[in-house]
């Protein structure tokens, strides 16, 4: 996801926009318990030059599949994310290097899915869970504990 500086600055509306599909890695970015991205994350970004900065709408698509935090059902969830980044040659708290006339979008990326990601993910809105008492999947019957 690397954009070439060069490319914003010769843009006649002053900006570019550049989409990407990218496939993010389950074992250094999820953090779901089983969790894993059901298809490629989607990167659309708008970057235009603010003097020697470059700065950047980021939007984010991705699913994300792991258990059920109710009843461990596989499940899937949708996530869609917007932000706004700034790349810098002397980068200050909160801003992102780019060096060598090339943005690299992945880092700020990366970054933006662990913090968007779902804490919880349910088969369905109303899921019932597990039983306390035998563990039955509730969801697909009463397994006769009367549970309050």
């Amino acid at each position: 996801m690397v954009i070439n500086v060069i490319d914003i600055m010769q843009s006649a509306s002053g900006e570019i926009a550049k989409e990407f599909e990218y496939n993010a890695s389950n074992d250094l970015i999820v953090s779901l318990p089983e969790g894993e991205f059901a298809s490629p994350v989607k990167v659309k970004a708008v970057l235009w030059m603010d003097g020697k900065n470059v700065l950047a709408d980021i939007s984010l698509f991705y699913t994300l599949s792991s258990a059920c935090s109710r009843c461990l059902e596989r499940a899937t969830c949708e996530v869609e994310h917007n932000y706004f980044a700034k790349y810098s040659l002397c980068p200050e708290d909160g801003e992102y290097l780019y060096k060598s006339g090339k943005v690299d979008l992945t880092q700020s990326v990366n970054e933006e899915i662990v913090l968007t990601q779902p804490t919880v993910i349910y088969c369905k809105p109303d899921c019932k869970g597990l039983c306390p008492v035998c563990g039955a999947n509730l969801n697909k019957g009463d397994c006769g504990h009367n549970i309050e």
